[in-house]
């Protein structure tokens, strides 16, 4: 398991969604700002920001997204729900791993949840 370690902005979390994919990293869990104890034996991983890699990041989903399905994934970002930037990696994950939109694709829960933080 992977710890990803990042300062808590947005753009620090595209950072390491970015990351995710450039290292290849599996079983993520993200964390703000310090080193969670909860996980002993996980080795870390520290993002620093980078707009560049973010900016690929949201250019991609722009391209994949409507415009209120990307509205969706910042506004279920600031919601601070519990465990929220792994539901929204998932998402994204699924976002990029299909060939068609898939916000109407309530039958998931990544989806699901981000639809959920807009209402």
């Amino acid at each position: 398991m992977t710890q990803l370690l990042y300062d808590g902005s947005y753009e620090g979390w595209l950072t390491a969604v970015f990351e995710i994919y450039e290292y290849k990293l599996k079983d993520v869990v993200f964390a703000k700002e310090e080193i969670s104890n909860t996980l002993l034996f996980s080795e870390t991983h520290f993002v620093i920001t980078d707009n560049i890699k973010a900016n690929r990041v949201l250019n991609g989903l722009e391209q994949r997204l409507s415009h209120h399905g990307f509205n969706n994934l910042y506004f279920a970002f600031l919601s601070e729900m519990d465990q929220i930037e792994e539901i929204l990696f998932r998402f994204v994950e699924y976002v990029f791993s299909s060939p068609m939109n898939i916000e109407g694709d309530l039958s998931r829960n990544e989806v699901l949840n981000v639809k959920k933080q807009h209402i």
